[in-house]
């Protein structure tokens, strides 16, 4: 290296100068220009004291988690009242500005905010860039999110004891001129995102299908600050904790064991194929689910393939058409049902329950829908034990009524259930175009 491109960006180390990385600067240094040009301000949000408001009110909060490679997860967001909202209008975000986790764990994913977006604030340990051109912040995010971009992007990194992507190296990079496609990055961004709001739609459908049948979706749980439990009832349950007794999940199963049925373990079998990583590598390539990928409400087989050699801890097996459900219930809503079309096997955490139909009297997208609707969200809310990682007990959900009088509607469900999975991939296939398309440009000029 000549020693007069070293002030540039003040990095003297040889990782930064990498033969890939000299070559890709010398590409976009021809055609393009520094990423700072493109962009009015990168921005590093202000952290604030997290107190989350109540679900659904106040402003949107994504934390570094919802940002993924390509996209933002609004699966699992929180909210902060309007007046923390206001305090932060740094970070604010709208559509087109791309964000960066800067550092942690997912470090380097990036993803364009999209359309619509509203009343939103973002995570400190995110960087917002806020673009000039709407259709160049599409372009920017999508060419991050895709592997050769990726490992660009990555390029910004430094530190030792705490590894970070800064914005002022961020800024020095050069990047090709996106142009002559970014108007086409844009369409295929904002039609990913549209079908991933229809597919939330249709699990929406489902959703209010299943509550409206069992006539419980205006239900009243309102109660006493205080509240009494029989002694009896106490030592059967073997549990002396007052939220165990919480009226809100007794009143629900009163309200439950009212309509007829049976209980889940009448129709699925709780299935404990443990899987111990082997000491040497057998060859078997697994795919390996953690309790966050439940939040969707489907795993399908967008994770990597890796070797039950590397898996490092103890795991479960399942298999497509199985039912997971995380135990750990702090305050996650991770059930979901397994979708994975590959010839490979599937793995998950050890916290994971899975459920296997027994007969086919009820569906896994039955049983799916009904396990994360509000009401029996209540119930398991107020049956875990523990304080640093809260549980409930595998009978708890076994035993729970599944009323017959949804088995009435079952086909409307697993159709909507079925077409919303469908939906997710057609979303998941424009993403995938879109980062083809840009690196096809990137490289074609190599």
């Amino acid at each position: 290296m000549q020693l007069s491109n070293l002030p540039t960006v003040g990095r003297t180390d040889a990782e930064f100068y990498q033969p890939k990385f000299l070559k890709f600067d010398d590409l976009a240094r021809s055609t393009g220009q520094r990423l700072g040009n493109l962009f009015s301000e990168i921005i590093q949000p202000t952290e604030f004291i997290r107190q989350y408001a109540p679900a659904g009110t106040g402003a949107q909060f994504w934390r570094a988690q919802n940002v993924r490679r390509g996209y933002v997860d609004i699966d699992d967001v929180e909210c902060v009242d309007w007046a923390t909202f206001q305090q932060v209008h740094k970070s604010h975000v709208r559509e087109g500005d791309v964000l960066i986790t800067r550092t942690g764990a997912n470090a380097g994913d990036c993803a364009v905010v999209p359309p619509g977006t509203q009343n939103v604030a973002v995570s400190s340990h995110t960087l917002r860039l806020v673009p000039k051109d709407i259709e160049m912040g599409y372009a920017v995010g999508v060419f991050f999110a895709s592997d050769y971009g990726r490992d660009i992007l990555l390029r910004a990194v430094s530190g030792s004891s705490r590894p970070q992507i800064t914005k002022e190296v961020l800024q020095s990079i050069f990047l090709p001129d996106f142009g002559p496609i970014k108007a086409d990055l844009a369409e295929l961004m904002r039609a990913f995102y549209r079908e991933r709001e229809h597919a939330e739609t249709l699990y929406a459908e489902a959703e209010t299908l299943l509550l409206a049948k069992l006539a419980l979706d205006d239900l009243d749980l309102s109660h006493q600050p205080t509240y009494t439990q029989s002694y009896s009832q106490a030592w059967a349950s073997g549990r002396w904790d007052a939220e165990y007794f919480h009226p809100e999940k007794w009143q629900a199963l009163e309200q439950l064991d009212a309509i007829p049925g049976k209980t889940v373990d009448n129709y699925f079998l709780s299935v404990r194929q443990l899987l111990n990583p082997p000491e040497r590598d057998t060859g078997e390539m697994v795919y390996n689910y953690d309790l966050t990928d439940a939040l969707r409400f489907f795993l399908d087989d967008d994770v990597k393939l890796v070797s039950t050699y590397e898996l490092g801890s103890t795991k479960k097996r399942f298999q497509s058409g199985d039912v997971v459900v995380s135990r750990l219930r702090s305050y996650l809503k991770e059930i979901a049902i397994v979708a994975a079309s590959g010839s490979a096997n599937c793995v998950g955490s050890s916290e994971f329950i899975v459920l296997r139909a027994k007969t086919k009297t009820v569906s896994p997208e039955l049983l799916l829908v009904y396990l994360r609707c509000s009401l029996v969200q209540r119930v398991l809310k107020w049956c875990q034990d523990g304080s640093n990682h809260p549980r409930f007990r595998e009978s708890e959900l076994l035993n729970l009524k599944l009323p017959d009088r949804i088995l009435g509607i079952q086909g409307d469900i697993n159709r909507l259930i079925q077409d919303s999975i469908q939906v997710h991939r057609d979303a998941r296939r424009l993403l995938e175009e879109a980062k083809q398309r840009v690196e096809e440009m990137v490289l074609g000029k190599e």
